[in-house]
């Protein structure tokens, strides 16, 4: 029973003190760093992602009962973000939302367009249909 108590206090002591490892760690983490440099200094993230073009990894650690959620973002293998989470500015059902509206706009003046573009050919038609005269005539120099 003592033991397991003794087992049960050195691995939380342990992991306490990787976690604060963890953290020093990411503060070497630098812009510009290779991929496999990060995986080097971090070891492999908790999640991974791809977002607005660039893959996007998230490291997650405690420091003194505080949860801190770090990120890395790399674009062409190179790291270009380093730093807190980064959440997006809407939900994406609201972004869905939104794009779905303006795809209907967009949609709409569409078939508008086609549909003027249909209503005036007619109107072309008629004002060339039978006019034989010439309406230009490009005038050419004789070549010496």
């Amino acid at each position: 029973m003592r033991h397991s108590v003794i087992a049960i206090l050195l691995l939380s002591f342990f992991s306490v003190g990787c976690q604060t490892n963890q953290l020093r760690a990411y503060e070497r983490v630098q812009v510009g760093m290779d991929k496999h440099v990060v995986l080097e200094i971090m070891g492999s993230p908790i999640a991974s992602s791809r977002w607005q073009s660039l893959d996007r990894w998230r490291y997650r650690f405690y420091q003194d009962d505080q949860l801190f959620v770090k990120e890395v973002h790399f674009k062409g293998g190179k790291a270009v973000y380093v730093g807190d989470e980064v959440k997006a500015a809407t939900a994406a059902e609201e972004e869905d939302a939104h794009n779905d509206a303006t795809n209907k706009e967009l949609e709409a003046a569409s078939l508008a367009k086609k549909e003027a573009a249909k209503q005036s050919l007619p109107i072309f038609e008629e004002s060339v249909k039978g006019e034989k005269k010439i309406r230009h005539v490009p005038k050419f120099e004789e070549i010496r």
